[in-house]
Order: C-alpha cells, then sequence, then structure tokens
C-alpha cells in the first residue's frame, strides 16, 4: 500500500510542478517569444527529476521512515 501511495503523491507533485512550469514559460514567452518553447520544456521534463525526491520526503513524513532502515535485532 505504501508504493502504491508514494506513486500517487508522485502523481500528485509532478502536475503541480509541472503547472508551475508552465506558469513560468508562460511569463518567459510574453517577455521574450523565442524563449518560451525551450522553457517549457526544460521545466516541464525536469519536474520529473526533482518530483521524485519530493514525494519520497511527503510519504516518509506520512508513513514513517521505511523498514529497511530499522535497525535489526
Amino acid at each position: 500500500m505504501d508504493a502504491f501511495a508514494l506513486m500517487v503523491i508522485y502523481i500528485f507533485v509532478t502536475a503541480a510542478l509541472q503547472l508551475g512550469g508552465f506558469l513560468v514559460s508562460e511569463v518567459i514567452n510574453a517577455m521574450h517569444e523565442g524563449w518560451g518553447l525551450m522553457s517549457f520544456l526544460t521545466l516541464f521534463l525536469g519536474a520529473f527529476f526533482v518530483a521524485w525526491p519530493i514525494a519520497v520526503n511527503i510519504a516518509d513524513r506520512i508513513f514513517g521512515k521505511a523498514e529497511a532502515s530499522k535497525p535489526l535485532p
């Protein structure tokens, strides 16, 4: 269940970051028309890499640390 929750959290974090990237690229596009697409693509693809550590951090705060991090008896 924790793995499923982690993937759901990852999807929501990725969507939020991509929405932010879209808004930033729209502002850049309004200022410099030629840079809008490149900034969008960079922020869009970067959101996938940035979202994973954020999602793991959120999941650890919700569910506690993973079982593997507990010391052996």
